[in-house]
């Protein structure tokens, strides 16, 4: 993979889990410390790179003429073409970095799946594929499980089907981003978002995100499950688990401080939580994630 990342320095946290190969796939995790110290990354040849926050939010620039710019946040993704460079920039602290994942997926699988490669005949450009930040929670959540297996150690069998999958996914009709008859708009959505992921930590009710776009309870709770097929509650919850995946395999906090952080109230609710998103209980989590095999 082509990528720059600059060094951190203190911390009890651990190091990002190394880039795993699985032949038609590969992902990885980039740490961007701060706003300073930015982090490039350039797709390789012959692959569509998927990019995701894991935790904390990014602002993304494009090499091109002009140069391309947006922010992202857990949810959103950005998909670009072979032989793009991108810069990563953050909030983020050299304690606290931002985490993004990285997914390289070869054309190989997508011409399977019936798109035909860049410049293959028959073929989807490339650019049908691809754009700067798109909301698909389902995606995202996708390039969050492929760094957990990696990490957990999935065999080949495992990075073939999910190969083939994701080139499934992405040529279903790109439809994540355009709200749905009768939901919130993109702009609430993205309200919703930054409220969410600025307060995941502490309490979150039903009145402060519809206060965010100033609905009632009940139309907020309505448009919010049509735009983004899953209630408000599920959401927040989902957020919260897969923001809690990051340190149990990354820091050495403990189990019940990882929970309350991500705003669980407590150990209880945390695992439960945690086994209903994940599988496991978060300690099983850990001890997977850190001695696979």
């Amino acid at each position: 993979m082509n990528t720059v990342e600059h060094p951190e320095s203190g911390g009890s946290r651990r190091a990002p889990p190394p880039g795993r190969q699985w032949g038609r796939l590969g992902t990885r995790v980039l740490r961007a410390p701060g706003a300073e110290r930015a982090v490039v990354y350039r797709v390789p040849q012959l692959c569509l790179g998927i990019l995701t926050p894991l935790r904390g939010r990014c602002r993304v620039e494009a090499d091109g003429s002009p140069p391309r710019c947006t922010s992202l946040v857990p949810g959103e993704v950005c998909r670009v073409p072979q032989g793009q460079t991108l810069r990563f920039a953050t909030g983020g602290t050299p304690r606290s970095p931002t985490e993004i994942a990285v997914v390289e997926l070869a054309w190989h699988p997508v011409d399977e799946a019936g798109a035909g490669g860049p410049g293959g005949p028959g073929g989807l450009p490339p650019e049908r594929l691809t754009t700067l930040r798109s909301f698909d929670p389902h995606l995202a959540a996708i390039a969050a499980a492929l760094v957990d297996a990696a990490a957990a150690g999935a065999d080949e069998r495992y990075g073939a089907a999910a190969a083939h999958y994701l080139a499934t996914h992405l040529l279903v009709p790109q439809t994540a981003a355009v709200p749905r008859p009768g939901g919130l708009t993109t702009h609430q959505l993205e309200l919703v978002r930054c409220y969410v992921q600025d307060n995941l930590a502490g309490p979150i009710t039903l009145d402060d995100l519809a206060a965010r776009v100033r609905l009632s309870r009940y139309h907020f709770a309505r448009r919010f499950a049509a735009a983004a097929r899953e209630s408000p509650l599920q959401y927040v919850t989902r957020l919260r688990v897969d923001s809690a995946r990051r340190p149990l395999r990354t820091e050495d906090t403990p189990v019940s401080q990882v929970g309350r952080a991500c705003g669980f109230p407590g150990a209880d609710s945390f695992a439960r939580a945690f086994r209903r998103h994940v599988g496991c209980s978060p300690s099983e989590f850990r001890r997977r994630a850190r001695h696979p095999g």
